[in-house]
């Protein structure tokens, strides 16, 4: 019997938070090659954003200014940071242009610009168009 185990290249995150203090948090960029990009961006408030998905695109204004690595992390002028993670092989549904829409590539930008504390990014889904991350 042979097993095909297709390839993937997923990324990785571990967390270690029962020190009683801090938190660690370490991440790997599992991608085809081992080249990560390294551009810094710093990026103002007040920063008017346009995600170009189409007639529906998403807007917004930034509340706060960020910096980042490539987008992929990042953290505001409040403290409020995230990572993101990638797979491939996600499925986020079909497009539906009557909708809001945005880059997946650029949710954790969205919520660094509009939201100070983990709270608020927590309580904003019910309200945010639930087309984020469809194109």
């Amino acid at each position: 019997m042979v097993t095909v185990i297709p390839t993937a290249f997923p990324c990785s995150r571990v967390r270690w938070g029962d020190n009683g203090g801090a938190v660690v948090v370490g991440r790997r960029m599992n991608g085809i090659t081992n080249e990560v990009a390294t551009d810094l961006y710093l990026l103002p408030r007040a920063i008017t954003r346009d995600e170009l998905t189409g007639e529906n695109t998403l807007k917004w204004t930034a509340k706060y200014g960020s910096g980042s690595v490539e987008g992929l992390d990042g953290m505001n002028k409040k403290g409020l940071s995230g990572s993101m993670l990638w797979l491939a092989e996600s499925d986020f549904g079909p497009f539906d242009p009557s909708r809001p829409s945005m880059s997946v590539a650029r949710w954790l930008q969205y919520y660094l610009d509009n939201f100070a504390t983990v709270k608020e990014a927590v309580d904003h889904p019910p309200k945010a168009p639930d087309a984020i991350g469809r194109r």
